[in-house]
């Protein structure tokens, strides 16, 4: 696995890639990171972000990032418009 940090004005941005169980390189970009939901004792954080997949458009994705961005765990990935259907899901619940 690779990865590279791009720092800018509106944050720290990440780049990597890694290969899946079934041995396919897969590219990552986090473009924004919206927030950190949870952190656990190893320094593992729960996110919500932006994020483009092998050079597609930014989801948002929902999973746990190891504390330099280099690993992550199983997560969910959200188009804008299933976004929004949580979303409003989200304010009828709450």
């Amino acid at each position: 696995m690779t990865d590279n940090n791009i720092n800018n004005n509106q944050g720290q941005y990440h780049k990597g890639s890694f290969t899946n169980y079934q041995k396919k390189d897969i590219t990552y970009e986090i473009n924004e990171r919206l927030g950190i939901i949870s952190e656990d004792m190893n320094g593992w954080t729960r996110e919500l972000n932006l994020v483009s997949w092998n050079g597609g458009k930014a989801k948002f994705d929902l999973r746990e990032w190891s504390p330099d961005h280099t690993r992550m765990r199983k997560g969910f990935t959200f188009n804008h418009e299933e976004m929004a259907k949580v979303k409003a899901m989200l304010e009828t619940a709450i």
